[in-house]
């Protein structure tokens, strides 16, 4: 396991992503197929942009949503800062979990928000919002992307990731992530 330094979530996903352009650009040259590489290369950078997450702890949630034992947690993660239609695909994507699942199912938290109602009007959304206020979540990821989904497990292990983001591919991606929502629940 790689040790983590502050910052280096930054740096990487510049990194990635400057690769990944360099990539986009050189793959058109001589391809019949320059959209579906683009696309691989893509969903590659996704998967490496949550991997790192999955197995990290992340105790802070328990001070902001409480404690349950035994049992494992949907969190929705976002943050002020987030471009407005990427909040609005994570509403969607809770709402769609919920209706399936039950209200309630996946936990709302917002990060560096003092006042969550006009994102509540705004998306639609008539469930609770924690408020992160000390933005403790994204200090313990590292300030990881947002806005984020993922399943933690009892003993607040992440065990899986979905960030929201405007790549192409996005959609499949949250299509697995959400049959492994309901895959997991049935193992708690």
């Amino acid at each position: 396991m790689q040790p983590t330094i502050p910052g280096t979530v930054s740096i990487r996903t510049i990194f990635l992503s400057s690769l990944l352009c360099v990539l986009a650009t050189f793959s058109g040259c001589n391809n019949p197929h320059p959209k579906k590489d683009i696309e691989a290369n893509v969903q590659a950078l996704a998967n490496d942009e949550t991997e790192w997450l999955k197995g990290k702890s992340l105790c802070s949630a328990d001070s902001i949503i409480g404690k349950t034992e035994g049992e494992k947690r949907i969190l929705y993660i976002f943050n002020f800062y987030d471009c407005p239609s990427c909040i609005n695909n994570g509403f969607a994507a809770v709402q769609q979990i919920d209706s399936i699942a039950g209200d309630g199912t996946v936990k709302a938290i917002a990060s560096m928000f003092q006042e969550v109602s006009s994102t509540q009007r705004q998306t639609c959304y008539k469930g609770y919002i924690y408020i992160d206020t000390k933005d403790r979540i994204r200090k313990e990821l590292k300030y990881a992307p947002t806005p984020m989904l993922l399943i933690l497990d009892d003993s607040c292990r992440i065990e899986d990731a979905f960030l929201f983001d405007t790549s192409s591919g996005k959609e499949k991606r949250l299509e697995a992530f959400i049959k492994n929502c309901f895959s997991l629940s049935k193992h708690s």
